[in-house]
């Protein structure tokens, strides 16, 4: 199967200004913040990893602008979807970005949005995922809370109880 076309998108947003904001959505372009890297360096850091000087530097300097950045585009209506630099923070624990950007002003059924069907259309796979329709792959994931009453849990591994894709189940932790 060829790869589909993908829609333009924009990742990180970090520097992210009005006129680059205005261009987004004049070309509807999609925004794919990484809100979570940046604590991720530094937790990093805490926990005693090498991490150089300047990527300190850098990430102390940028964390607040990143976030202000962010929250001004999905004010003005930028779509989003999820993103991580999934390299830069402990793997299975990406799902913490809902939480951030709930904490920038992204309710929580948007934030679930943007890592679901916004994520499907970015890549231009919307026809086969990010929504659950007859036809499309069966990509779920079951969790014990409810996520809109706490998206900061699905961070938690332990959290997330069931994994299904494309119809066959690869995690099972029911019971």
């Amino acid at each position: 199967m060829p790869t589909p076309p993908c829609p333009p998108f924009s990742g990180h947003g970090i520097y992210l200004d009005e006129e680059g904001i205005e261009l987004m959505l004049e070309h509807e372009t999609f925004l794919v913040p990484t809100l979570v890297a940046p604590r991720a360096v530094l937790a990093a850091h805490e926990r005693g990893l090498p991490v150089p000087e300047w990527a300190l530097e850098k990430t102390r300097r940028v964390i607040d602008v990143d976030q202000e950045n962010v929250a001004r585009a999905h004010r003005a209506g930028a779509r989003c979807a999820l993103g991580t630099d999934s390299g830069v923070s402990l793997h299975g624990q990406n799902l913490a970005e809902l939480a951030l950007l709930q904490e920038i002003g992204v309710s929580p059924m948007d934030a679930i949005v943007a890592g679901t069907r916004r994520g499907a259309e970015v890549m231009g796979l919307e026809g086969d995922l990010g929504t659950i329709k007859e036809g499309k792959l069966a990509d779920l994931v079951l969790t014990d809370v409810d996520p809109r009453a706490s998206l900061a849990s699905l961070s938690d591994p332990t959290r997330i109880r069931v994994v299904i894709q494309d119809g066959r189940v690869v995690k099972n932790l029911r019971g």
